[in-house]
């Protein structure tokens, strides 16, 4: 892991919380993409396939 820990105003956060705001950034535009070409529209349950991508997206950035 690049980072052993953040330090934010005293407060000591989990190298995973930076995981996650990496995560969120490369998620939300493809949910963009994806909803600007019609592709979400097109899908039988939405939060599923949200949360899905969001893991793969998680997981990608967690074990590059």
């Amino acid at each position: 892991m690049w980072v052993k820990e953040v330090e934010l105003v005293g407060v000591c956060f989990s190298p995973f919380i930076v995981d996650l705001l990496l995560a969120a950034a490369a998620f939300f535009p493809c949910r963009w993409a994806l909803a600007r070409l019609g592709l979400l529209s097109r899908l039988w349950h939405l939060g599923l396939f949200e949360f899905s991508l969001f893991i793969l997206i998680l997981s990608a950035v967690v074990y590059q």
